[in-house]
C-alpha cells in the first residue's frame, strides 16, 4: 500500500498496514469513525470520504477529529490512500 501525505509517500506491506491500524485503535477506549460523505469515481477504483472521528484516549479524554481521504481499491483492497492530515474539531 502506498499512503501519499503532503511532503511524504509511505509504503508498507499489508500487514505494517494492519499493524498500523491495529496500533492506532490500541490508543483509544473508543474510536469511532462517522462517514460525512463519500464520493466515487468514474473508474471504479477511487473513492474519496469526509469523516468525522469521535474519540476517547485511555485517560479518559474525549475529543474530536475531522478529516478527508481518497482511496485507490483494487481487486477489493486499498492500495493507495491520500490523506491531508486531520484537525480536532467537527465538520462545520
Amino acid at each position: 500500500m502506498i499512503r501519499h501525505e503532503v511532503g511524504r509517500l509511505r509504503r508498507s506491506t499489508h500487514e505494517q498496514a494492519v499493524q498500523r491500524i491495529v496500533d492506532n485503535w490500541a490508543m483509544f477506549d473508543e474510536l469511532r469513525f462517522r462517514p460525512q460523505s463519500g464520493v466515487a469515481g468514474d473508474d471504479g477504483e477511487h473513492v474519496a470520504i469526509v469523516y468525522q472521528s469521535p474519540m476517547t484516549l485511555k485517560d479518559g479524554t474525549k475529543t474530536d477529529v475531522g478529516s478527508m481521504e481518497i482511496f485507490r481499491v483494487v481487486d477489493g483492497r486499498i492500495t493507495e490512500v491520500w490523506n491531508c492530515g486531520y484537525k480536532q474539531g467537527v465538520w462545520q
